[in-house]
């Protein structure tokens, strides 16, 4: 899809180098930025803010509840690939995306 945008009630997705806005969050998918409320997410040497708090990784590896992060009605397996929004799945290298009933 590559270049392509999606719109996802206000959200946009942008499948190479995109950006995901669920909420007014924001995913960069690549070096990318998760914005879960007040927070963000850097994923490759990134940074997590959670009310205030700071944590910083380096090539780490993060694992939220074994690696899942529910966001709303949503679920992001990072490493897993995994991301579900409303009733669409997004699989991350492996590129299929449904969007409303699969």
């Amino acid at each position: 899809m590559g270049g392509g945008e999606l719109q996802v009630g206000d959200g946009e997705l942008l499948v190479g180098g995109g950006e995901l806005l669920v909420g007014g969050g924001e995913l960069l998918v690549g070096g990318g930025e998760l914005q879960v409320g007040d927070g963000e997410l850097l994923v490759g040497g990134g940074e997590l803010l959670m009310g205030g708090g700071e944590l910083l990784m380096g090539g780490g590896e993060l694992q939220v509840g074994g690696g899942e992060l529910q966001v709303g009605d949503g679920e992001l397996l990072v490493g897993g690939g995994e991301l579900q929004v409303g009733d669409g799945e997004l699989l991350v290298g492996g590129g299929e995306l449904q969007v409303g009933d699969p």
